[in-house]
C-alpha cells in the first residue's frame, strides 16, 4: 500500500518522549502573516489538519499576483529592502522598546513582501494606495492601518538618506481609513466558562494567564512574563514593557489561588523557570504564538455553545477593557485605576468615557433618580 505524502510545512517534534506536531510555514510566508501552528497529538489527525492548512493556503496563494520565483537577482541600490535593512540600523528605530522594534519587523516584513526588489522612488501613490486596499482585503483594517503608518516612517528615512525623492504613504496622499472605537468586555460567566474549559483540557497555564489579566487589567506580554521574583504574597510589581509604568497591583482571591496551584505544578513537573504562567505542555514559559493560538481554539470552542457564542469577537486584550470596566464600576477614582493599569492620568478621563460606553449603570442610576423625583412632584 502506497503511504501518503507528508503534507507540507508538516514538521514533529520529540519532547520528553512525547511526540508533538506543529504546521510551520517558512520565512516568506511567516512575512505575509502565516504563523505556525500547533496541530493535534494524534498523527492522523495532524496530517489532517495540516492538509485543510495548505488548502487555506493554496486558495490564498490564487489570489495573490505573481512572485518572483525563487533566487531573483537582488533590486538596485534604492532597493525597498535596502531601505529597510537601512531603516533596521536607524536611530528613530534602535531607540525604539524591544517590543515595538518587534512589532515593527514584523510589518516591515509584510512591505519588503511587497516590494523588496524595486527601487523606493518607484513606488508611486497610485501604488501605495493598491497596496493598501489589498492590506485591508487580505489582513483587515487594524493591521492594514499599522503597516502603512511604519511605511511612512519607512519612507521618511529613505527621503533624508536619497533612496527616495517622496513619501507615497504620506497623509496628503494616503489617507487612512479610521477604524471605530472598540468598546469590548468579557462578562464573568464568559470568564469562568473559559477558565473551567481550558482547566478540563489541561491548559492550566493559560487559565492562570486569563485570569490574571482579567484580576490586574495588564497586557499578555506583562502577564506571561509575570515573574516570582517580582510577587512579594501581596503584591505583583512590575514594569509594563510597553510604557515602562510602573505599578504595584494587589493580588485578588482567585488570582492567589491560581497562583498557589501554578506553583505547585511547577514543582512536582520540576520546573525551574521565574515565569508563573508555564505551558503544561512544553514545561517551559509561553511563546507568544502558542499562546494566542492555544487561547484561540478554546475560545472559539467555547462560542460554540449557544449561551456563549459572543465570545467569538472576543481577544484576550479585552480583558484590559473589562478589568477598567469593573474598577470604574467599583467606584475607583481615575488616579486609583491608573495605579492599577498603568495608563497616564492625563488621559484616564478618556478612558473612563470609553469603558463607560459599555457600563450602563450609573446612566440607569441618574435616569431612577429622576424618574423617582419627577414621580413624587404634585
Amino acid at each position: 500500500m502506497k503511504r501518503d505524502k507528508k503534507p507540507r510545512y508538516l514538521v514533529a517534534k520529540r519532547y520528553r518522549g512525547a511526540l508533538y506536531h506543529y504546521w510551520q510555514p517558512d520565512p516568506k510566508l511567516r512575512a505575509h502573516g502565516w504563523t505556525p501552528r500547533r496541530l493535534p497529538d494524534d498523527a492522523i489527525e495532524a496530517h489532517a489538519e495540516a492538509l485543510r492548512i495548505n488548502a487555506e493556503l493554496d486558495k490564498w496563494r490564487e489570489a495573490q499576483p505573481g512572485e518572483a520565483p525563487a533566487g531573483k537577482t537582488p533590486g538596485p541600490w534604492n532597493s525597498v529592502d535596502n531601505l529597510v535593512a537601512a531603516y533596521l540600523k536607524s536611530r528613530g528605530y534602535l531607540k525604539l522598546r524591544p517590543t515595538t522594534q518587534a512589532n515593527y519587523r514584523n510589518r516591515l516584513k509584510f512591505i519588503a513582501a511587497w516590494a523588496g526588489d524595486k527601487g523606493a522612488d518607484r513606488i508611486t501613490p497610485k501604488a501605495a494606495e493598491k497596496y493598501y486596499e489589498a492590506l485591508i482585503d487580505q489582513r483587515g483594517l487594524h493591521m492594514a492601518n499599522a503597516i502603512i503608518r511604519v511605511a511612512r516612517l519607512l519612507f521618511v528615512l529613505g527621503i533624508k538618506e536619497g533612496y527616495a525623492r517622496q513619501n507615497p504613504f504620506r497623509g496628503e496622499l494616503l489617507r487612512l481609513t479610521g477604524a471605530k472605537p472598540r468598546v469590548v468586555i468579557w462578562t464573568l460567566a464568559e470568564i469562568e466558562a473559559l477558565v473551567e474549559a481550558l482547566d478540563a483540557a489541561g491548559d492550566h497555564g493559560v487559565a492562570d494567564a486569563v485570569v490574571c489579566a482579567y484580576c490586574t487589567g495588564q497586557r499578555q506580554t506583562d502577564v506571561l512574563a509575570a515573574s516570582e521574583t517580582f510577587i512579594d504574597g501581596e503584591r505583583w510589581r512590575l514594569r509594563q514593557s510597553k510604557t515602562s509604568a510602573v505599578v504595584a497591583v494587589k493580588i485578588m482571591p482567585w488570582l492567589h489561588d491560581r497562583w498557589t496551584a501554578a506553583r505547585a505544578r511547577k514543582t512536582a513537573a520540576g520546573v525551574d523557570a521565574p515565569q508563573i504562567h508555564i505551558d503544561d505542555k512544553t514545561g517551559a514559559p509561553f511563546v507568544g504564538d502558542t499562546f494566542r493560538h492555544r487561547f484561540s481554539e478554546a475560545r472559539d470552542t467555547l462560542a460554540k455553545k449557544k449561551a456563549f457564542a459572543d465570545v467569538k469577537e472576543k481577544r484576550f486584550q479585552d480583558f484590559r477593557d473589562t478589568a477598567v470596566t469593573a474598577l470604574v464600576r467599583s467606584g475607583s477614582r481615575k488616579d486609583e485605576v491608573a495605579a492599577v493599569t498603568g495608563h497616564k492620568l492625563e488621559t484616564i478621563d478618556a478612558l473612563m468615557r470609553h469603558y463607560l460606553l459599555i457600563d450602563t449603570s450609573q446612566a440607569d442610576a441618574a435616569m431612577d433618580k429622576r424618574i423617582a423625583a419627577e414621580a413624587n412632584k404634585p
